[in-house]
């Protein structure tokens, strides 16, 4: 800015000059159903922005005050920053929700009022485009995603010099949703995984996942020494789903059935939606509640036919959105895509309330304790509501020390034998794509606590940038060895799942300091113990 104002170049043929930059830097945004009108559109929108960025910053560079304009870096995450800027726009991602810069579309305008970096003040918030895609990293070309969670992606080439993975002594997925593509299930016969926990989310996929297991269900723990790719079902309802269910324990429901279902649908999803909707169209979509009675028997009945089936994934998750209502002319179903997902949709404001969240993750919780099956759990900015949600399901049971059970022997208590009477809460739990800092592990490390507490980590959540990766590093080091699980929560099988699960190995192995073939042989002997007990 500084060499035009010096040789005085002209406003005009500069701002053209940026404007086509920026639009060329956006064309991968641009659908392809937009018109040469549209796109002429866009660059005099660009134009007439540069015109103005131009008097702005000869303006700042003329004041007395040290104005700047700040960028955020591209793969950082949305929370925690805020302060700095909104999000304008979102790029559709992954299953776990958790947000990373993209673009920073309009710079944080900032003016320094100390000696220091940090001494500066916001006057203008930016604006960015956010995403959940996963591996977000400089330097790389964003396409719009236009698939429900994931875009496909080759898996990244291991340096020459790597060590040969032992893949013989067993690669374990403990968190995944290949019942979203079903179409991607014939392709485990030619993986290299030995097995493979796929979890439902919704109505939907739970019929999807019970038809899989059928062809390709582990048969008991002598399955995993046999070289061939097998599946453990998880059936439950995700946190992102839970709308759709209604507590019909309450004197009052949210939902009550009427001859005006629409009417009564309004008053349940006004009640468990924040803000509530107020628009009929947008309901209009959403389908009618199912009893949470009914959909957990229903699920004790899938258990109960499959006794390696585990409950999941069932959690909490704050930050989510419900997708828009449809629009007419509404697009075909995906034909590779299971129904009910978000298909392309954009975000909504409306967010399912927390509280209605954990009735209904409770209600997985007892299902679990009361057929002694392990479960995934996902947890999105809620770490604290998760451990105290946990926390509630095991209340007293929990595990007393040497102290504790001779001052009851001494004030005459009788230690009462629970035997093998159902439990309220599950006996082995999994923290998928655990994205906690080391001291939320310590939380779950609690010599009381009933529960074995397993920790997975996936390659699509917990390394996409360097800051989770450092989160996620200092987990594992504080993670007891026989407390660690991969996973890839990938909604593809395939050569992408096997490639993704044994770079997170090898990341497990680094940090842990194993060698692979220890390591390997240590998770797989933790998902034994997951899954079977």
């Amino acid at each position: 800015m500084k060499s035009i104002e010096t040789i005085g170049m002209a406003k005009d043929p500069f701002g053209k000059a940026l404007a086509r930059q920026i639009y060329d830097d956006f064309a991968p945004f641009i659908v392809d159903e937009a018109t040469r009108e549209d796109k002429q559109k866009l660059l005099k929108g660009f134009t007439e922005l540069c015109d103005e960025a131009y008097d702005l910053r000869l303006l700042m560079r003329k004041s007395k005050i040290n104005y700047e304009c700040l960028s955020l870096s591209r793969g950082i995450t949305v929370e925690g920053n805020d302060r700095w800027a909104d999000v304008f726009g979102e790029l559709e991602g992954t299953q776990s929700g958790r947000n990373a810069v993209v673009l920073t579309l309009f710079g944080v305008l900032v003016a320094q009022t100390g000696n220091s970096r940090n001494d500066l003040r916001i006057l203008e918030k930016g604006q960015i485009i956010n995403s959940t895609i996963e591996n977000i990293a400089p330097r790389t070309t964003v396409k719009m995603c236009m698939c429900d969670h994931q875009q496909e992606a080759a898996p990244e080439p291991l340096p020459d010099n790597a060590e040969p993975f032992p893949w013989h002594v067993g690669v374990f997925d403990a968190h995944n949703h290949i019942g979203e593509r079903v179409n991607s299930v014939s392709d485990l016969p030619n993986m290299r995984s030995r097995a493979l926990a796929i979890m439902a989310t919704r109505t939907q996929d739970q019929p999807l996942i019970a038809s899989i297991v059928k062809t390709h269900g582990v048969k008991g723990p002598q399955c995993f020494a046999k070289d061939k790719t097998t599946v453990i079902a998880g059936y439950g309802r995700h946190p992102w789903f839970s709308h759709e269910l209604f507590d019909d324990s309450l004197e009052t429901p949210t939902y009550v059935p009427s001859g005006d279902v629409e009417a009564a649908k309004a008053q349940h999803y006004k009640a468990v939606l924040s803000p509530a909707p107020t628009d009929p169209t947008f309901w209009r979509d959403l389908p009618v509640p199912i009893a949470l009675s009914i959909f957990i028997a229903e699920t004790r009945a899938r258990l109960i036919e499959d006794r390696y089936a585990m409950v999941g994934e069932i959690g909490l998750d704050k930050p989510f959105r419900l997708p828009m209502q449809w629009t007419d002319p509404r697009p075909e179903p995906l034909p590779d895509r299971t129904p009910g997902g978000r298909q392309r949709r954009p975000l909504s404001q409306h967010r399912i309330n927390i509280a209605h969240q954990k009735v209904v993750f409770m209600a997985h919780l007892r299902l679990a304790g009361e057929l002694g099956r392990p479960v995934s759990v996902h947890g999105v900015q809620v770490h604290g509501i998760l451990y105290d949600t946990l926390t509630e399901s095991w209340k007293g049971h929990e595990l007393r020390g040497r102290r504790s059970r001779e001052k009851e022997k001494k004030e005459g208590k009788a230690e009462q034998p629970t035997g093998d009477a159902p439990k309220p809460y599950p006996p082995r739990i999994c923290l998928h794509s655990f994205s906690g800092k080391s001291d939320a592990v310590k939380q779950y490390l609690k010599p009381f606590i009933p529960a074995k507490i397993f920790f997975s980590f996936s390659k699509t959540n917990n390394m996409r940038s360097d800051e989770e990766r450092k989160k996620a590093e200092d987990a594992i080091k504080i993670v007891p060895e026989n407390r660690i699980l991969v996973e890839s929560d990938l909604h593809t099988a395939g050569e992408r799942m096997d490639s993704e699960l044994e770079e997170m190995y090898r990341v497990i192995c680094e940090v842990k300091g194993w060698g692979l073939g220890e390591g390997v042989g240590k998770i797989a002997g933790n998902y034994r113990e997951f899954v079977f007990g």
